[in-house]
């Protein structure tokens, strides 16, 4: 499941994963691709389920 929205000052777009995943690899490639896309390396994912923040430079080295 994917949502998303956008403003004036950003946006968000949540991603709902389910299943036998490995987790932080899925986070690695994601973070990897929103920096190449141009996504600031600042820009953080927000893991609701750990109520944790993570910044994309954090997991791919941006």
């Amino acid at each position: 499941m994917t949502v998303s929205g956008l403003g004036q000052a950003g946006g968000n777009l949540d991603i709902a994963i389910w299943g036998d995943v490995d987790f932080p690899a899925v986070l690695r490639t994601l973070a990897v691709e929103f920096v190449d896309a141009g996504v600031p390396g600042d820009a953080e994912f927000q893991l609701v389920g750990e109520n944790r923040r993570v910044a994309l430079r954090s997991l791919c080295g941006a």
